[in-house]
């Protein structure tokens, strides 16, 4: 896919997501939510650059993939955008061990070692956890 055309998908993404919030917000307050509880709900410029941001993260993330041919259309791109804060969390927690319930998640040791092709039979103890 083209890196501009995944750009402006996942800026979508990312509109979409903000669209849906104030949707809800509107809904939950019965009105336009800054004028139903001016002294706590967020103003239309605030809205509008917290929109802007979002629309930027996705688009910079998926213009990102996209260039490395990890997108191959515009939806993609566009699910992309609207998962790019929860994509960006996971990619600042590190490359530690995944968890499973609290523990290190199970690994998997190659069956006979690294001489036995990758789709040999598994045998007993070639899973540990």
């Amino acid at each position: 896919m083209n890196v501009w055309a995944a750009c402006v998908w996942g800026m979508g993404g990312g509109l979409v997501v903000e669209m849906l919030e104030l949707y809800r917000a509107v809904r939950r307050a019965g009105g336009l939510p800054w004028r139903v509880d001016p002294d706590h709900e967020p103003h239309p410029p605030a809205l509008l650059l917290a929109a802007f941001i979002r629309m930027g993260i996705g688009g910079v993330l998926a213009a990102a993939m996209a260039s490395g041919g990890q997108i191959g259309g515009g939806l993609g791109a566009l699910a992309t955008g609207i998962a790019a804060p929860l994509l960006i969390d996971q990619l600042g927690q590190g490359g530690g061990p995944a968890q499973v319930g609290g523990r290190p998640a199970p690994t998997m040791n190659p069956p006979g070692g690294a001489d036995e092709p990758v789709d040999a039979p598994l045998r007993a103890g070639d899973i540990d956890g």
